[in-house]
């Protein structure tokens, strides 16, 4: 059975047939070696952006937290202000309900005297 097979050529033919296939590997380990240096700078990029947008995350907290606390600074002093005006209003009702008193009080008293001056005045 051995003579029907020509082992020169099929010797051959195994030795292409091997090449080929480092050929192949070969090209396909290269193919896998640009894939993960792509995957690696990948990661860095992901990496150097990550570490980018947590610091401005940081950064905007700052100022949100900046705003926040002005916005509370207004919200008290307009509260306070609100209250001293309130609180002036009022004094300044008081103050003309006071007046008021006292100009009807002088205004009757005067009415009084008026009405009464032929009697308080001689002759």
């Amino acid at each position: 059975m051995a003579e029907e097979f020509d082992l020169p050529g099929l010797t051959g033919q195994l030795a292409n047939v091997i090449r080929l296939l480092e050929v192949g590997f070969t090209k396909t380990n290269g193919r896998l070696d640009v894939i993960a240096l792509q995957l690696q700078q990948a990661e860095q990029r992901h990496d150097a952006l990550a570490k980018t947008e947590a610091e401005h995350h940081r950064q905007v907290m700052e100022i949100l937290d900046e705003h926040e606390t002005s916005i509370n600074t207004l919200k008290t002093d307009l509260a306070q202000e609100r209250t001293k005006a309130s609180t002036a209003a009022e004094v300044a009702v008081a103050g003309a309900r006071r007046f008021s008193t006292w100009v009807a009080i002088v205004v009757s008293v005067a009415g009084v005297v008026i009405s009464n001056l032929d009697r308080i005045l001689p002759g």
